[in-house]
C-alpha cells in the first residue's frame, strides 16, 4: 500500500473541504451576502403551485429557499435516475431570480 488508510482519509476529508471552499468561491455573488430565506416545501407535491409561491417572495425581501430534495424522487430504482422534478424547479427558481439551497435527504424506498 502506498499509503496508510488513516492518511488516505484524512486527505480526502482535506480535499472535500478544500472543493467545497473553491466552489463557495467560484459561485460566489451579492446574493449569497443575503442572509435570509425560507423554508418551503415545493419540489414534491407542491411542484404544481411552486411557480406561484416563488412569485409571491417579490412581495417580500427574500431571495432563498430551503426545500427537500427527495432521493426517492431523483433515484426510483438502482439504474432509473429521473431529475426532470428538479429540473423544472430549478429553472422556475432561476427564471426568477431565487436561490435554492437543496436538501438531498432520505433513502429509495
Amino acid at each position: 500500500m502506498l499509503f496508510p488508510p488513516m492518511l488516505l482519509k484524512s486527505l480526502h476529508r482535506i480535499l472535500f473541504a478544500c472543493g467545497l471552499i473553491l466552489g463557495v468561491l467560484l459561485v460566489a455573488d451579492d446574493r449569497l451576502h443575503d442572509p435570509y430565506g425560507i423554508c418551503a416545501h415545493i419540489s414534491r407535491g407542491e411542484l404544481s403551485i411552486a411557480e406561484d409561491e416563488i412569485h409571491r417572495l417579490d412581495k417580500i425581501p427574500l431571495k432563498w429557499i430551503r426545500t427537500d430534495f427527495d432521493w426517492a424522487e431523483i433515484q426510483h430504482t438502482l439504474d432509473d435516475w429521473n431529475y426532470s422534478r428538479l429540473d423544472t424547479l430549478l429553472d422556475i427558481a432561476q427564471a426568477n431570480d431565487v436561490q435554492l439551497l437543496p436538501i438531498l435527504d432520505y433513502d429509495v424506498s
